[in-house]
C-alpha cells in the first residue's frame, strides 16, 4: 500500500529544526545552518511494515513574529513533532504554547512527538530527562531526547512517528486495530540519548 503522511515540525528558533529535519531527509549535518524564514517542505519516502509512505515534513520558522502564520499549516496534519532544546530552559516552556496550538486545530488522536534535541551537549543542559518525560506523559505525546549533530534518535523517533500515524490510518477502517492503537498509546515510548 502506497500512503502520503504531512507532519509538521514546530518549535522555537534556534532548537534545531531544520537540522533535524535534514539529518533524517539527507542525513546530513550543517553546524551554521541557517534559522528558517519561511516554510520549508521536504520528502522521505519509508517503508513500515510493507507499506510505501511518503512523508512530507514541513519545517516551520519558531520566531515569534511567525506564530500566527504556523497556524495556517496545522490543520489537516497527519502527526506533529514538537522541539525544544536541553540547553535552553525558555524553549522548553514553550512547548506549552505549541501544543495548545495542536490540540485547538487537530484532532485529539493526531500523534505527536516530543524531541528534545542538542542531546550531545550534557555539560550545558538545563532540561533534565526526566523533565522532558514528565511533559510528554503528561500531555500523551511520545518522548525522545535526540541529537540532530549526531544523528542520535532521529531517525527513530521519526519513523516511531510514522508508525504510530500507520497504525492510526488503519484503526479508522479495522474496529480490530482501533484497540491495538490505544493499547500503543499507553505504552507511550521513550528514546533516550546515548553517546558512544
Amino acid at each position: 500500500m502506497e500512503l502520503n503522511f504531512i507532519i509538521g515540525i514546530f518549535g522555537e528558533g534556534r532548537v534545531g529544526k531544520t537540522c533535524i529535519v535534514k539529518r533524517f531527509i539527507d542525513n546530513d549535518f550543517d553546524e551554521h545552518e541557517k534559522t528558517s524564514s519561511n516554510a520549508d517542505k521536504l520528502e522521505k519516502i519509508i517503508e513500515i511494515e510493507k507499506n510505501v509512505i511518503n512523508l512530507e515534513i514541513y519545517d516551520l520558522p519558531g520566531q515569534e513574529s511567525f506564530h500566527s502564520f504556523a497556524k495556517n499549516y496545522i490543520k489537516g496534519l497527519n502527526g506533529v513533532i514538537l522541539v525544544y532544546d536541553i540547553i535552553t530552559k525558555d524553549t522548553f516552556d514553550k512547548i506549552d504554547f505549541w501544543f495548545k496550538q495542536m490540540k485547538e486545530n487537530l484532532d485529539d488522536n493526531t500523534p505527536i512527538l516530543l524531541l528534545g534535541n542538542k542531546c550531545d551537549l550534557t555539560d550545558k543542559r538545563v532540561v533534565s530527562k526526566e523533565d522532558g518525560e514528565k511533559l510528554a506523559n503528561d500531555k500523551n505525546m511520545v518522548f525522545y531526547e535526540c541529537s540532530a549533530k549526531n544523528g542520535i534518535n532521529v531517525e527513530n523517533s521519526i519513523n516511531d512517528l510514522a508508525k504510530r500515524i500507520l497504525n492510526q490510518q488503519l484503526s479508522k477502517k479495522d474496529p480490530k486495530k482501533k484497540e491495538e492503537t490505544k493499547n500503543n498509546k499507553k505504552e507511550n515510548k521513550k528514546g533516550f540519548c546515548q553517546i558512544f
